[in-house]
C-alpha cells in the first residue's frame, strides 16, 4: 500500500481499490489481464454517438454507457433537472412580480406626465409601448450584469468547490460528496437571458395597461 485515496463518496471508497496492472497480473498469474476499458467523453452529449462508433468497430465486445451500467445515475440526474426547473420557475415568477411592482410604482408616480402626454395628442398605443420599452431596457441592463456576476461566481466555485459538510452530514452515506463543484453549460446562459427578456415583457403588460387606462383630465388634476 502506497497511499489512501479519498473521493468523499463512502460507498465508492469502501469498495474500490486501485492496483497497478503489473502487480495484479502477478497475483493472478496472468498477463495483460483487463476485463473493462473506461472511456471518458468531454461532452456528455457525445456519449451515445461514441458508444455506437465503438460498437461498430468492435461488434464482439459489450459496450455500455454510464446510464446502462448505473441506471440510478440517470434517475438522479433527472431529479436534479426537475428540481432545477421548479426552482427556475419560482425565481421567474418572483421576478415577474418584482417587475410589476417596480413599473407599477413608476407609472403611479408619473400620472401627471402620462396625462400631459395624452392631453397633447399621444395615443394609448404609444403610451403602452413606452412603458413596455422602459421595462425591456431595465431587463436588458440587469440581465447582462447578472449573467456576468453569475458566470464569475461559477468560475470561482467550480475550482474551489462549495463545502456542505457542515449542513449535509449524511451526503457521504448516500454516495455523494459534501463538496459541490458547480458547472453550467454555455447555452444555459443564453436561455437565461431569453427567459429574463420574456419575463420582463410579461411583467410590463399590467403596468402598461394601467398607464393607458388613465384619463387625461383626471391625471392633469394631480398637477
Amino acid at each position: 500500500m502506497c497511499g489512501l485515496y479519498e473521493t468523499g463518496n463512502n460507498t465508492f471508497d469502501m469498495n474500490t481499490v486501485f492496483v497497478e496492472r503489473k502487480v495484479l497480473n502477478t497475483y493472478l498469474g496472468k498477463e495483460d489481464l483487463a476485463h473493462e476499458l473506461a472511456i471518458i467523453v468531454s461532452d456528455p452529449q457525445q456519449v451515445e454517438p461514441v458508444q455506437q462508433k465503438i460498437q461498430m468497430l468492435a461488434p464482439g465486445l459489450l459496450v455500455e454507457n454510464y446510464k446502462q451500467i448505473s441506471p440510478e445515475i440517470e434517475l438522479f440526474q433527472s431529479q436534479i433537472k426537475l428540481s432545477a426547473l421548479i426552482f427556475t420557475v419560482i425565481v421567474m415568477l418572483g421576478l415577474i412580480f418584482g417587475i410589476i411592482n417596480t413599473m407599477l410604482m413608476a407609472v403611479l408616480e408619473r400620472i401627471r406626465e402620462f396625462g400631459m402626454l395624452m392631453a397633447i395628442g399621444m395615443n394609448k398605443v404609444r403610451v403602452f409601448l413606452m412603458v413596455v420599452l422602459e421595462t425591456l431596457l431595465l431587463g436588458l441592463v440587469a440581465a447582462p450584469l447578472g449573467l456576468i456576476i453569475g458566470w464569475g461566481s461559477i468560475q470561482y466555485l467550480s475550482t474551489r468547490g462549495i463545502d456542505l459538510s457542515n449542513y449535509s452530514s449524511g451526503m457521504r452515506e448516500w454516495g455523494l460528496s459534501p463538496i459541490v463543484y458547480p458547472d453550467i453549460q454555455t447555452d444555459i446562459y443564453w436561455l437565461l437571458a431569453i427567459a429574463v427578456a420574456i419575463t420582463a415583457l410579461i411583467g410590463s403588460i399590467y403596468p402598461a395597461w394601467k398607464a393607458i387606462k388613465l384619463k387625461p383630465v383626471e391625471a392633469l388634476r394631480k398637477i
